[in-house]
């Protein structure tokens, strides 16, 4: 099973192009994270760590083995779940996620002044956000998603928004203790997580895999969802966490 985790703001339709692609071959699950989507705003303070627990115990009940993949947040959420709960993980997968915190110094200010913005209202934030996370051609050529996104954001709760940037800033780097292997992803245009920051990422992590897809922006998977899936793919057969998707019944 592949366990999927969307971006801030966003909810479990950010990875509906990949599931399109990815869902005839492998038994895939998309979550929405704390206070986003259809999911409940717990009592408990937002964090990567309570978001990550909601995660392991959906998982749990579920049962069985599975590979867990995030982009943005939710890679730094699948981070807290690879380094909490290996037992019944085979492999992950961190998508346009920043690497070490030394090598994202100074974004914490950056961070903070958005989750501000963001309880101002999100129409102060969210057409920053749209700019920074597609690459310009994407924002051209795809109106009609571009759109969406922006329609969830305006909807999102301004607490969880600004909460959640705040849980992103002060994420701790835990990549020592991340022992299954991993699929780090990376995009040429992405200007919140730089090429460079993912691959620092890919070379903390004990064993992993880098690379860049080509001409997408920080939401890759959403942008390039072929090219992420064949990725996934790939990582999947070279790695043998699952059977080849010609050997599926």
């Amino acid at each position: 099973m592949l366990v999927l985790l969307h971006p801030i703001g966003m909810d479990s339709r950010f990875w509906r192009p990949v599931v399109n692609v990815l869902a005839a071959d492998y038994r895939v699950l998309t979550i929405d994270l704390q206070g986003h989507g259809d999911s409940d705003i717990s009592a408990e303070p937002i964090s990567l760590e309570a978001m990550a627990a909601d995660c392991i115990e959906l998982i749990s009940t579920i049962g069985g083995s599975c590979v867990v993949g995030g982009c943005s947040m939710g890679s730094a959420v699948a981070q807290v779940i690879a380094s909490r709960a290996p037992a019944f993980l085979r492999g992950a997968i961190f998508a346009n996620g920043s690497g070490p915190r030394v090598a994202a110094l100074g974004r914490s200010d950056a961070i903070e002044q958005r989750a501000r913005r963001a309880e101002r209202g999100m129409p102060d934030i969210a057409a920053d956000n749209i700019e920074r996370w597609f690459s310009n051609a994407f924002r051209l050529s795809h109106p009609d998603l571009v759109e969406e996104v922006r329609d969830i954001l305006l909807n999102d709760d301004p607490y969880v928004h600004a909460q959640s940037w705040r849980a992103l800033a002060a994420r701790e780097d835990r990549y020592d203790r991340i022992r299954v292997p991993a699929l780090v992803i990376g995009a040429t245009e992405d200007v919140s997580a730089r090429p460079d920051s993912v691959r620092a990422l890919a070379h903390a992590l004990p064993d992993a895999t880098f690379h860049l897809i080509q001409g997408a922006g920080h939401f890759a998977p959403m942008e390039k969802p072929d090219a992420f899936a064949a990725l996934v793919r790939d990582f999947l057969r070279e790695r043998q966490i699952f059977a080849p998707p010609s050997l599926h019944p």
